[in-house]
């Protein structure tokens, strides 16, 4: 299959759930910001909060990305 001409940014992505799929990006986005602040601060050289099975990004105080946080047993075959 030939890859498409046009790139979709995060915004556009996020306002097409909004907007096709009735996702409240807006209340997922204080869910995010809650959870981080649940957890606190991040100490003077981290960059990433760890939240449940979440590992937050973040970057002068603003959730920059999100991804899976690595489980114990991650590195067992």
């Amino acid at each position: 299959m030939k890859a498409p001409r046009h790139h979709v940014s995060d915004f556009a992505l996020l306002q097409f759930l909004e907007l096709e799929y009735g996702i409240d990006v807006a209340s997922l986005r204080r869910t995010v910001a809650w959870r981080a602040d649940a957890v606190g601060w991040p100490s003077c050289d981290a960059t990433a909060l760890t939240s449940q099975e979440l590992r937050l990004h973040v970057s002068g105080g603003t959730v920059c990305g999100v991804s899976r946080a690595a489980t114990p047993d991650a590195d067992l075959p």
